[in-house]
């Protein structure tokens, strides 16, 4: 029998919940309890009982990449690079059971500022650069279904998502600015200049968990060709946290130092490729705020927009890109 703090699920959903947790896991008896929602279509519970716990992720149809996910998990487990176990599926109710990795996320571990950041960041990164070297490799020689490839359209997408829903929906700005689209174009058409390797997509510290003293990462259903970079970008300009300057700079020189085994590219090079990821990805995040926070009437995430903001005008002047964005940021 299972109780939850609310109802959760339909009756007839319910029923099928205890019928699969005890067939699959010899659990009879538990409580269900809400984790998080967040922005996305899925929806994360815990089921304990006094002998352990498992999380059930409920997806949605509102992105493909919700089906890609089991089969990403495989992949990332393969390489390997550690992400949670999967426990059982069903596709049809669209419900996937995962190990519990507790509630430990790099997040809340910056927050409390009773570690050595430096070193847990150069974990990180250490964790998820087989991505970018095994992981591309296996996935050129056996491609698989994933989200969309960055390329021109899709960062001109993002800079489209940008100028809707924060320049116009948030700030109220006067976005027929004439250099505006120009100058964006020409930022997407450089990026996929690149050649793509495999990225996470949203590799920032509320996807990375800290778990049995290791690093694990999650919410990787978006994995897709791109750019390494971008990666590195989300996880060091994350508005969610504050990192100084001089470590997010030493710890971009740390990917760079490990990612160039073999690779003779010069550092103003792999800086200018960062740095530019590092605009884009900002302007997507205060498109995501934007949306989630107006659009989808989640308003915890405008609270992160002030932040995202500073970071992109900061990253724009330091780098002298991108003029006309940073004029509309004020």
């Amino acid at each position: 029998m299972l109780s939850c703090d609310e109802h959760y699920f339909h009756p007839a959903d319910e029923n099928k919940l205890s019928i699969i947790i005890e067939e699959q896991f010899g659990i009879t008896e538990a409580h269900v309890a809400l984790l998080t929602r967040e922005g996305s279509d899925r929806t994360y519970y815990r089921i304990a009982n006094e002998r352990g716990s498992l999380v059930m992720m409920v997806y949605g149809r509102e992105k493909d990449e919700n089906d890609y996910y089991v089969h990403i998990q495989q992949f990332l487990a393969s390489i390997p690079i550690n992400v949670p176990k999967i426990l059982y599926s069903d596709a049809k109710k669209r419900w996937i059971f995962l190990e519990d990795l507790g509630e430990t996320h790099l997040h809340t571990v910056v927050k409390s500022s009773q570690t050595d950041l430096f070193l847990l960041y150069r974990q990180v990164i250490d964790k998820i650069s087989p991505l970018y070297t095994t992981g591309y490799e296996n996935f050129y020689k056996e491609p698989f279904i994933t989200a969309p490839p960055f390329d021109q359209s899709l960062y001109q997408w993002e800079h489209n998502y940008f100028i809707e829903n924060f320049l116009q929906r948030y700030k109220h700005a006067d976005t027929s600015y004439s250099d505006l689209s120009g100058e964006l174009s020409k930022h997407a058409q450089i990026l996929s200049g690149y050649s793509n390797k495999l990225v996470h997509r949203d590799l920032q510290s509320k996807n990375c968990m800290i778990y049995n003293n290791d690093i694990y990462f999650i919410d990787f259903q978006g994995l897709r060709p791109g750019l390494p970079e971008y990666d590195l970008a989300s996880l060091l300009y994350d508005p969610y946290v504050f990192l100084h300057e001089n470590m997010r700079n030493e710890l971009a020189d740390y990917f760079y130092t490990i990612s160039r085994k073999g690779n003779s590219e010069c550092r103003a090079e792999f800086l200018f490729r960062y740095n530019l990821c590092a605009a884009q990805r900002l302007m997507q995040a205060l498109g995501a705020y934007g949306y989630l926070g107006l659009v989808k009437q989640k308003p915890q995430f405008i609270q992160y927009i002030e932040p995202a903001e500073q970071l992109l005008a900061s990253v724009l002047r330091t780098n002298k890109i991108l003029p006309s964005v940073l004029k509309l940021l004020g």
